[in-house]
Formats: structure tokens, sequence, C-alpha cells
């Protein structure tokens, strides 16, 4: 039951792509809106929070900032992109499980060609994971402005969400070359995604070897 004909939006790959993943998108950002409110609102806490000098030095050493509620804004920005670029990765891999339950030889049928259907997969991968940090910025900016009275943090913890996203972009890139390769190759990326975590946010306190570091793309985010 429905439509006799389809509209404008979804008659084409990139529509089509929007249909297939809006669902798991809203919830992602209803799930990262929520989880920034939190942070936004208990980093004027920080402070009080983490009072034993080794839990200050602790929290400094992961945000590589002195000042300890940046260091904090920058700790849980890490974590919020990484939990972006596995948003991305799982709208990329949309693509294995469309070509894998061959409803992707329906499209490809037609004039769509390969390259175009797979773009419209990427485009949600790219532009969800930018609407993302996004609204972790401004959801972060918000609540820490309203928490500490100072109009100034909102603008500077939305930018420090933004610079994050070339990091998750990469890690997208790769997902979707990882799949070019190979279909059984693709899910990889869940491996890539875990070793680039661990190089740069647990790599500083295990004391790994810097070229190791600098393999994660979220090594190279401003802090």
């Amino acid at each position: 039951p429905g439509a006799a004909e389809a509209s404008r939006l979804v008659a084409g790959p990139f529509g089509l792509a929007w249909r297939l993943q809006r669902a798991a998108f809203r919830g992602w950002l209803a799930a990262f809106v929520l989880l920034s409110l939190v942070v936004g609102q208990i980093v004027t806490r920080i402070g009080d929070m983490l009072s034993t000098p080794t839990a200050r030095q602790l929290i400094t050493v992961l945000g590589g900032v002195d000042e300890l509620t940046k260091a904090f804004v920058a700790v849980e920005l890490s974590f919020i992109a990484v939990f972006a670029a596995a948003y991305g990765i799982s709208s990329t891999l949309r693509l294995v499980g469309e070509e894998s339950a061959m409803r992707a030889d329906l499209i490809l049928s037609t004039p769509t060609g390969r390259m175009r259907w797979a773009l419209s997969h990427l485009v949600m991968a790219v532009l969800g994971t930018g609407i993302l940090m996004l609204a972790s910025g401004l959801s972060i900016g918000l609540a820490h402005a309203v928490e500490s009275g100072d109009r100034s943090v909102f603008g500077a913890d939305l930018l420090a969400a933004v610079v994050r996203l070339p990091a998750v972009w990469v890690l997208v890139g790769a997902t979707l070359a990882l799949y070019g390769l190979s279909r059984r190759a693709a899910p990889i990326a869940w491996a890539v995604l875990v070793a680039t975590f661990l190089a740069s946010e647990i790599g500083p306190l295990v004391d790994l070897p810097s070229w190791v570091r600098d393999l994660s793309p979220f090594t190279h985010v401003p802090t």
C-alpha cells in the first residue's frame, strides 16, 4: 500500500539513501545532542569533581591543554568525534548491507551507475557526521555558556567540535576505500577505528612512539 509514484525527493539514489538512513541518523542526532548538553552542564563543575592533583593531571594530559575546563571539553569532544566516526563508518557500510541483500541490484539495473550509487551513501556519511559534530558543538557551547554566564565559551566550544571533522572524514574515506577494494574487507574499518582511537587517546598514557600515534588522524586535530 502506498502512493503509485515516488516523490521527486526519493526518485534518485541520493533521496533513496536518505530514506534508508534517516531513522538511524535521527537516533544518533538525538543521542549526540543529549550527551553534549550533559557535558556542557558539568564542565563548569569539573574543578570540584576533580579535586585531587592526580585526577587534574590525568585530564590535562589527555586533553593536551593546561586549563582544566578546556582540557575536559577537549577530551569529551575527542570521544564524541570517535562516536561520530562510528556513525560515518556505519553509514558507509550500508553499501555492504544493500549489496549483500541484493537490493542494490535493483538500483544498478537502472541507468544509475555504481559510482553514483556509492556516492549517495558517502554523501550521507559525510553530511551526517558534519551535522552530528556541529550539533554537538552547539549543544556543548550553549549549555556551557548558560552555566558559566560567559558567552565567549560558546564559539570556542563550537570551533573545538568542528576542527575534529577532518579526522572523522578520513575514517569515512578509509571505509569507502576498503569497500572498493573488497566487500569482505569493508568491515575492517571497525578495526581501523579502534586502532586510531587507541593510538591517539591511549597512546600518550602508555608512551607509544610518536610515529605510531601519528598514524591516527585524531592525533593531528588541534586541542
